[in-house]
């Protein structure tokens, strides 16, 4: 019988108890940058990668990606993509997460067939509010568990799934709408 070769899917609960992994990608923290490349595989889980400067370069769905400065990007759960390479002076955020947090509303964003699937370059006035609201998650995070550290995470993400709604959809900061269109 012809051996075949399959694509793995990574599970999210092997890497972690919780129900995202969020982790810095900087100098301190090079686990990241050394485990590049990583070969093709699907995960159960979206991945966010926020990166506030240095380069990367991947490829998902058979389609090659590199982007430099700041810019996000997103990979869907079931999409094939394998991790090729980041610059050494690169900064940003790796956050891994189960489809279950994110909201019904930025999922239909998010997987919407007629949106392109290509990283999207970020100015400073943009990239800030995120970067601080993730460093915000991380800390809260490393601190010891209690539930307002995880309301507070909780809080975070859902005004991180609005700005990026906002983003993506190329329209204005809203304070009011925000919440309003994610209940």
């Amino acid at each position: 019988m012809p051996k075949r070769n399959t694509i793995p899917v990574h599970k999210l609960q092997e890497h972690t108890d919780q129900r995202y992994h969020l982790e810095r990608v900087d100098r301190e923290n090079d686990r990241i940058k050394k485990s590049a490349p990583i070969d093709a595989h699907r995960d159960d889980h979206y991945i966010f990668m926020v990166l506030e400067r240095g380069w990367t370069r991947m490829m998902v769905d058979f389609q090659q990606f590199e982007y430099r400065g700041s810019a996000i990007y997103f990979v869907l759960p079931g999409q094939v993509h394998d991790f090729q390479g980041v610059s050494d002076d690169a900064i940003g955020w790796y956050l891994a997460i189960e489809p279950g947090l994110v909201p019904d509303l930025f999922r239909a964003v998010l997987e919407d067939p007629l949106l392109h699937h290509r990283p999207l370059s970020l100015d400073e006035p943009t990239i800030g509010p995120l970067a601080q609201c993730l460093m915000l998650a991380h800390t809260l995070r490393r601190q010891q568990e209690s539930v307002y550290s995880r309301q507070c995470i909780f809080r975070c993400w859902v005004r991180s799934w609005g700005w990026l709604r906002m983003v993506m959809r190329g329209g204005r900061w809203r304070r009011t709408g925000i919440f309003r269109d994610l209940r």
